[in-house]
Parts: structure tokens; C-alpha cells; sequence
């Protein structure tokens, strides 16, 4: 008797059967996590690619990176402060203005901050994240430092006084 090899594309699509089994090999990560926080990663972004890249782009010369900028990196690895603050917003609708608490998130490793309040049921107001993550400059074009958040002392960031 001779052994006979059937094509199995003559057998019906029935549920559960499958006439080989499916790839569970690793699959492409598209989220990276950092510091606790998640990313997407995207590879056409200059600087998101699986290599280090601290240096300038620049067409003459080879380009190195900056003291300040290395000290960022050595000195303060991952640190988040939180402070908690409350700025003043009036509504057309009260006389009185509304006090709203929220965190001020300082991201050390790279001096960028973000702005969340915590959401309240039936508020009334847009809640959540404020100001996304990023570098903050001041009203004279300096960045936002640690230095800035002092206790008494307030801080404008996008035209709003956080206290």
C-alpha cells in the first residue's frame, strides 16, 4: 500500500481547525515604558530609534554633546517631583472664582514638567491632563528649572498662575 499526501484545501473551514499552526513567535513591540510612563515608538523620529542620540545634527564637523546636557544625564537619573498646587479660574457663570487643585509633575532627566488634575465627578469643568509633558519656558525664554518651584512662590506656565 502506497501512503497518499492529500491536499488539505479540499477540507470544509470548519471552526477550530486550521491546516497549520498559528506563528506564536515574538511580535513587534510598538509601546515603549519610561519611568512609568508609556510611549509609542516611532522609528521616523529623529532620536526614537534603538540608538543613543545625544549629539546636534550639524553638516560641518562632528558634533558633541553639550556639558549641560551631560550633566542632565548623569547627575539626576530619573527623578520625578511632584508638587501639588491650585491656580484661580473664573467662570462666566459664578462671581466667585473657582479654586482647582492639581499636580505639577518634574521630570529631572530631561527638564520637562506636566500639569494634571485629578477628574471629580460632575464638575463641570475639563479635567485631567492640563499641559502635556514637555519643556516649559518662562515669560523671559528660559526653561522651567527645579530651582523654580519654591514654596509661597508662584509659577506662570501658559498664562495660568499655579500657586
Amino acid at each position: 500500500m502506497s501512503q497518499h499526501v492529500a491536499d488539505q484545501s479540499f477540507l470544509p473551514n470548519l471552526p477550530g481547525f486550521r491546516s497549520r499552526p498559528p506563528n506564536t513567535g515574538s511580535k513587534k513591540h510598538y509601546f515603549k515604558l519610561v519611568n512609568g510612563s508609556v510611549f509609542l515608538k516611532d522609528e521616523n523620529l529623529p532620536g526614537a530609534g534603538p540608538e543613543d542620540d545625544n549629539n546636534s545634527v550639524g553638516t560641518l564637523g562632528q558634533s558633541t554633546i553639550t556639558k549641560a546636557r551631560k550633566m542632565l544625564h548623569t547627575s539626576k537619573a530619573a527623578a520625578i517631583l511632584n508638587f501639588t498646587a491650585y491656580f484661580e479660574e473664573t467662570l462666566p457663570s459664578s462671581p466667585d472664582p473657582l479654586i482647582r487643585s492639581c499636580n505639577i509633575f518634574f521630570y529631572t532627566e530631561d527638564g520637562s514638567l506636566k500639569v494634571v488634575e485629578k477628574p471629580q465627578a460632575n464638575a463641570g469643568v475639563t479635567q485631567g491632563t492640563l499641559v502635556k509633558r514637555g519643556v516649559i519656558l518662562k515669560s523671559n525664554g528660559t526653561p522651567v528649572m527645579e530651582e523654580d518651584f519654591r514654596p509661597g512662590q508662584g509659577l506662570m506656565i501658559f498664562a495660568r498662575h499655579y500657586m
